[in-house]
This record gives structure tokens, C-alpha cells and sequence, in this order.
């Protein structure tokens, strides 16, 4: 057993291999938890519905947005990464009024969704239609690799 030091800490020695793993797994968690993927209950309420399907040469993204104009909507694409946005709050409430039940969400918001393949940021179509925004994202096609040539090295 360790002896404590005056001041009561114990004295500096290396960590074992073991907990430095577990650190490093620590920090690999805390990373995949920071995902936009995972949010608190609270703020995953506020946050529009979406659907994505995936095809082969494209992404498509719906979302619900019903209360809120095309005006009042953002759609950003960059680093393989779609984030909808609205700072502006959709007015379909009475703030006067006092509610028993209240689950409609008239807050700003921003959502970010990555994606596995590679989009191509310069060919985003987006539709605004009823309360519906589709996004079409195409998929950048990965270009078929060439046929290496060899060289003959000469000896002079």
C-alpha cells in the first residue's frame, strides 16, 4: 500500500496501461455522445421531424415544419453536414392564453444531420410545400480508379 503525503495526495507514479485505456475509452464516449445524433428530451421536442431516405446517387431529407414560412427556414450544407435551421419563432399561439396541454413548439431551432457518403455541397435543391421542406442531396460518386501503368527502370 501507497503512503499519503503530508498534504494527503498520494505520490505522482505512472498510471497502469489499464487505466489509461479506460481513459481513452472515456474520451471516446464522451466524443460520440457530443454527435448532434443525441440530444436532451427537452431539446429534441423543439426540433422539426425529419425522414431521410437514401437511394443510390442521392439523399432525401423531409422535414415537418408546419407553422413556419419559407423565409423563416435556413438550409446549410458543409463537411457532409445538413443543418435546418430557423431563428425566427412560427406564431400559431396565443402567449395570453393558458394551456392544459400544450405539445405544438413555436421555438427557433437548429438541426444538424451528417451523412455516411460524401455530398455534393454545390447541387442542393430544397422545396418548401405545406409545411414540408424536402432537401435533395446528391451523392458525390466515387470515380473509378485508374489502371496503374508500370515503368520499366532502365540500367545505363
Amino acid at each position: 500500500m501507497t503512503n499519503k503525503t503530508k498534504n494527503g495526495l498520494f505520490p505522482y507514479r505512472e498510471l497502469n496501461p489499464v487505466w489509461n485505456s479506460i481513459g481513452q475509452f472515456e474520451e471516446e464516449v464522451n466524443k460520440f455522445f457530443k454527435n448532434p445524433f443525441f440530444t436532451t428530451y427537452e431539446s429534441k421536442r423543439a426540433l422539426p421531424k425529419i425522414n431521410i431516405k437514401e437511394k443510390e446517387d442521392k439523399y432525401i431529407v423531409e422535414a415537418f415544419l408546419a407553422g413556419y414560412d419559407k423565409k423563416d427556414v435556413t438550409v446549410n450544407v458543409e463537411n457532409n453536414h445538413l443543418t435546418i435551421s430557423s431563428k425566427k419563432h412560427a406564431i400559431f399561439l396565443d402567449a395570453d392564453e393558458h394551456y392544459v396541454h400544450k405539445e405544438i413548439s413555436g421555438r427557433s431551432f437548429s438541426r444538424t444531420i451528417p451523412f455516411v457518403h460524401e455530398v455534393r455541397e454545390d447541387n442542393v435543391k430544397a422545396k418548401f410545400k405545406e409545411g414540408i421542406l424536402l432537401i435533395t442531396l446528391l451523392k458525390v460518386i466515387p470515380t473509378k480508379s485508374k489502371v496503374k501503368k508500370i515503368i520499366e527502370v532502365k540500367v545505363e
